[in-house]
């Protein structure tokens, strides 16, 4: 809610929401994976009901801010894969999807590297930016300078089960995203 009363709605493109800390140190426990996962699909099923039970109650929030605003779920590789932007302002969370039957770890960073196109993106977390080894931190930069970020950022140690901040920049990089990357702290005003 916070994030929202920051945003003009009118402007965005799209809106998504990663699973935050309470589901990477599940989705850890449980062996998951973004690639490569040896879990059988039907064994992940009480942790994705509770993440469906999750961002219903997301969405209960955002449908407050307008009514354009269109949840899309994402339960299988192939749904991610045929993701298409159009009317409205799609919503999406990151997941635990089916991809040949095995549990993966669809992140809401890798949907944003992929849907993100030419718009610049801007994140809300629990950070201010990309910590550097040199002390400062990055909160805004272009996709032109990402190799750089990537080289002098601090290599975190943290219980991210899609490789904390080094993961998001990655899939930024691996998806093709072209333009600019802001971050805001969740408390920033």
């Amino acid at each position: 809610k916070r994030c929202l009363e920051q945003v003009d709605v009118k402007d965005l493109k799209a809106l998504v929401f990663g699973v935050g800390a309470f589901g990477h140190k599940k989705a850890i426990n449980l062996g998951l994976a973004e690639e490569d996962s040896a879990i059988d699909y039907s064994k992940v099923s009480a942790f994705v009901d509770e993440l469906n039970n999750y961002y219903q109650d997301v969405m209960e929030v955002v449908l407050q801010f307008s009514d354009k605003f269109d949840f899309r779920p994402l339960k299988t590789w192939e749904d991610f894969e045929q993701i298409k932007i159009g009317e409205g302002i799609p919503v999406f969370f990151g997941s635990v999807v089916n991809k040949d039957d095995k549990a993966t770890i669809l992140s809401g960073d890798a949907i944003v590297s992929k849907i993100a196109g030419v718009a610049d993106i801007l994140f809300f977390t629990d950070v201010y930016g990309v910590a550097l080894e040199s002390g400062e931190v990055v909160s805004e930069f272009a996709m032109s300078d990402i190799d750089d970020v990537i080289e002098r950022a601090i290599k975190e140690n943290v219980e991210d089960a899609t490789g904390g901040m080094i993961g998001k920049l990655d899939k930024l990089k691996k998806f093709g995203f072209k333009n600019r990357v802001v971050f805001r702290n969740i408390h920033q005003t």
